[in-house]
């Protein structure tokens, strides 16, 4: 404890001397009430009170100001008058969705994430176990058909050669009349168990190519050379070949990539075919791309992803152009939105 108010004060100067000389003025009018504060012990506890609060306020009492960081700050357009839209990067040849021709269960994959393919190159391989069992069968059944028609074919030759000498031979005298007739029907019923074995072989063996084509189809290979940009599926999932369900595998061609920008349709009419435009990434301004106009869509549809803005309803429409992105796009991805400027000849 503190012998007097005295000592106590000189305490308070030799450890809180930097903030007492802000407080000086103040601590000379504060001692010229030293006897009176003596004899009041409570307003000497108030004052110590009000001492530590003017002191906290003054070191530590403020939060500094951190610096706005650039990377948050929205791009400007570098045009006088300007279209700007939200755009999307994609492949040139558009996001692949890589489908399964048939429902099944998924035997192996043979790409990974990033892969470069080659059109034709296989992607990944559903179960093929019932069809290479049923293929088989195929493939026995037309070897037997096959042996039938040339056992029809053998048994009609014998009945046209009987036929042949029989007719040598006079009617009534070595052979009947009516032995002779049954023999020319012999011989045409012949002709119609080789064109039944015939059909029957054909019908067999469209079958075996169909099976064929069933279990190609099963191996699933790329259609375009490109990137392989995301797979979905995993050996031994199930995958459908239904529309309501994502795809296994999504591939493109990246080499350029592209970027598909959403014009709203109120400024469809100031946007210009050809004209320039620029994009910057939304988390870093710094970085702008130049775009070159690629096609512009001449459907106008739904948009799909509303801003918030008050002026914008949910029957809001947009306009798709695609440009080409280019420079080096290294630092961009399939997928990333890029904050678009176009530049337009007149103000709306």
């Amino acid at each position: 404890m503190y012998k007097s108010i005295d000592d106590f004060i000189k305490k308070i100067k030799k450890y809180m001397m930097p903030y007492l000389k802000q407080l000086q003025p103040y601590i000379k009018h504060v001692e010229s009430y030293l006897p009176y504060l003596k004899k009041n012990k409570i307003i000497i506890v108030a004052c110590i009170g009000i001492l530590s609060g003017l002191i906290f306020s003054c070191t530590r009492g403020t939060t500094p100001v951190m610096p706005h960081s650039e990377l948050t700050l929205p791009a400007t357009s570098p045009y006088e008058f300007v279209i700007s839209g939200t755009g999307l990067v994609e492949a040139n040849s558009e996001n692949i969705n890589i489908s399964a021709p048939s429902s099944g269960i998924v035997e192996s994959i043979s790409v990974v994430d990033g892969q470069t393919v080659k059109k034709g190159d296989v992607l990944f391989t559903l179960d093929q176990r019932s069809l290479k069992a049923e293929l088989g069968l195929r493939r026995e059944e037309s070897k037997v058909l096959e042996n039938t028609l040339e056992s029809a074919r053998v048994n009609l030759k014998d009945l046209e050669d009987q036929l042949a000498r029989s007719e040598k031979l006079g009617s009534g005298v070595a052979i009947s009349i009516d032995q002779l007739q049954r023999r020319r029907f012999a011989v045409e019923k012949a002709k119609a168990q080789v064109a039944e074995a015939e059909s029957s072989l054909k019908r067999s063996q469209a079958n075996l190519h169909l099976t064929e084509v069933n279990l190609q189809k099963l191996t699933v290979t790329a259609p375009i050379d490109g990137t392989v940009l995301k797979i979905r599926t995993r050996i031994g999932e199930f995958v459908s070949d239904t529309k309501n369900t994502s795809s296994p595998i999504l591939m493109g061609n990246m080499t350029p990539l592209y970027v598909r920008i959403q014009i709203d349709e109120n400024d469809g009419w100031r946007f210009v075919k050809g004209t320039p435009a620029k994009a910057f990434l939304q988390s870093n301004p710094k970085m702008s791309f130049d775009l070159k106009f690629i096609r512009i869509d001449s459907y106008a549809q739904a948009k799909t992803n509303l801003s918030g803005d008050s002026r914008e309803v949910v029957d809001t429409r947009v306009i798709e152009c695609v440009y080409e992105i280019l420079g080096n796009t290294e630092s961009l991805f399939i997928g990333q939105q890029l904050d678009v400027f176009i530049k337009a000849n007149e103000a709306p």
